[in-house]
């Protein structure tokens, strides 16, 4: 994920008056829970205006690209839930949810508000993450909620850095993301996701794809991108 594009995409959300919250990994790395993503979660309020102003924030921050008109206003709040947008160029993709199932939607799920160059953020909280991932079909999902797992570990994100950390096996160490303090989590993410960028590039598809639950986007990631494309464009 690159530092300028992710900031840019921040900057145009807010100055269209977005009303939206980071979820995922990348509210994670405000967290200071730090592990490489590919994509930026979201969810947001599932009212028309606030599909129009959607997409305005996603053509002011990647060039008009015609294929975002193929985010339909009626399609979020109704029968598609979660969207999936590939920009034409750069390292990251966007999953847009107005709702995640009965879990959680945009009015309902806890939320900090954060600042990123003078950018305001709103991310979800360590405990909504948790929430959020703990019953998920991935278990890179399953990871992240052992490392957000309970009130002692959310109260130790905000405190700061964490200079010890200890295991009780080789695979609990790797199943656990660095936590590091929330002062400086969002440049770690960035810098972290971009190493990962630099050997794990792969082939895009390009466009929009609609996805009538999270379980079904899920499933989606699970068969990679280029099933991705064959199947679910619709």
């Amino acid at each position: 994920m690159d530092r300028g594009e992710f900031v840019g995409l921040l900057r145009a959300l807010e100055a269209a008056a977005v009303d939206d919250v980071l979820i995922g990994a990348t509210a994670m790395g405000f967290h200071g829970v730090v592990r490489a993503t590919e994509d930026v979660d979201m969810l947001v309020r599932a009212a028309p205006e606030n599909i129009e102003r959607l997409r305005a924030a996603l053509r002011a921050a990647f060039a008009g690209d015609p294929e975002i008109e193929d985010i339909r206003t009626d399609d979020l709040p109704g029968d598609y839930p979660a969207v999936r947008y590939y920009p034409p160029a750069g390292d990251l993709y966007l999953d847009v949810m107005t709702r995640l199932g009965e879990v959680a939607g945009f009015e309902s799920v806890e939320a900090e508000t954060r600042r990123v160059d003078g950018v305001r953020v709103r991310v979800a909280a360590p405990a909504a993450l948790h929430r959020l991932k703990k019953g998920t079909l991935r278990a890179i999902d399953r990871q992240d909620a052992a490392a957000l797992r309970n009130a002692s570990t959310c109260r130790t994100i905000r405190a700061g850095r964490m200079a010890v950390q200890r295991f009780r096996s080789i695979e609990e160490m790797n199943a656990a993301p660095a936590r590091r303090g929330p002062h400086d989590g969002f440049e770690r993410f960035v810098r972290h996701c971009a190493r990962y960028r630099s050997f794990a590039r792969r082939p895009r598809p390009r466009g929009v794809f609609r996805f009538r639950s999270l379980e079904e986007a899920q499933r989606a990631r699970l068969a990679g991108h280029r099933d991705t494309q064959r199947a679910f464009r619709r």
